[in-house]
């Protein structure tokens, strides 16, 4: 776009402004030439820009202190993890021998209590077997009658009084 300017003097002079002399960066540092002091040295932006890139550094200095804390802590909390996972494996390895104490034992108390039974049918049998206990088998087996001929022979009594 090309205006027209007067000029103080009599003639007329023509003068180009560019719309981009604002984001234009003649030195090629990255800074536009609008925000550069000097904007032909590549290697100076002047005081602000200074002053930014200064503080820009110590905010970049205290995040880094920051995460530096961050991750002690975390390293420590990890630390601490690892110690509370190993107690808790050796607590784990307590409970499974307690266990396995506890499954042993029920089942020796299954064993004897199964022999105990054994050792009680096997006297029943030796004792079916002698000949006290064909004795005894045999008047309990005649006491059995007895009786059922005493309660037969009340029944008839209970009928006659009547």
């Amino acid at each position: 776009m090309l205006k027209t300017e007067v000029m103080p003097s009599r003639r007329r002079s023509t003068r180009t402004f560019s719309p981009s002399f604002g984001r234009k960066d003649s030195d090629g540092d990255g800074v536009p030439n609008s925000k550069d002091c000097q904007p032909f040295n590549p290697k100076k932006q002047g005081k602000l820009h200074d002053l930014a890139v200064k503080v820009l550094r110590k905010k970049e200095e205290f995040v880094e202190r920051r995460r530096e804390k961050e991750m002690k802590k975390l390293s420590d909390l990890n630390d601490k993890l690892r110690e509370q996972r190993a107690r808790l494996s050796e607590k784990n390895k307590l409970i499974a021998q307690r266990q396995a104490i506890i499954d042993e034992t029920n089942r020796e108390k299954k064993q004897i209590k199964k022999m105990k039974e054994q050792q009680q049918q096997a006297k029943a049998e030796l004792f079916k077997s002698s000949f006290a206990g064909r004795a005894v088998a045999g008047t309990t087996a005649a006491a059995a009658k007895s009786k059922k001929a005493l309660k037969s022979a009340n029944k008839f009594l209970n009928k006659l009084n009547l």
